[in-house]
Order: structure tokens, then C-alpha cells, then sequence
């Protein structure tokens, strides 16, 4: 069987094609486990790191819950 040059190049189209989907999945996929691991372990660098843009840091006791739809009351300690 022998092919025609637009076939060949075809079948390298789509071999390229999956090749690039493939790698942009895959670097995706190691780069939420990396972070998942770096936030488990409380990595301290993450807030240095280049590579990672954070919108909110929220200081509070491992194990606090952050719930968007409970109002902040504040608690007047003078009475």
C-alpha cells in the first residue's frame, strides 16, 4: 500500500495533532497534582512562586471551612 503525499501528511497532521492535545492533558493533569501536593503538605513557597497566580489568601486554623454565603458578624467584646 502506498501512500500519496497527502495522505502522508495527513496521517502526520493528525498525529501531531493528538501528539500536542496529549501533552498540553497531560501537563495540565502533573501540574493540579503538584499543587494539590504542595497544599497538602502547606508548602510556604507557593506564595513565592512565579508560576501560580493567587487571588485570596485567607489566614485561619487547620481544619476552618470557608463558607461564601454565612455573613461575618462582628462580636463587640465590651458589652
Amino acid at each position: 500500500m502506498k501512500l500519496g503525499f497527502a495522505e502522508l501528511l495527513t496521517w502526520f497532521a493528525a498525529i501531531g495533532t493528538i501528539a500536542i492535545i496529549s501533552y498540553l492533558i497531560g501537563k495540565n493533569l502533573l501540574t493540579r497534582w503538584r499543587l494539590g501536593y504542595r497544599l497538602e503538605n502547606l508548602d510556604e513557597s507557593l506564595r513565592d512562586d512565579a508560576s501560580l497566580k493567587i487571588e485570596v489568601i485567607t489566614s485561619a486554623p487547620q481544619g476552618s471551612e470557608i463558607s461564601t454565603s454565612v455573613p461575618a458578624i462582628l462580636l463587640d467584646e465590651s458589652e
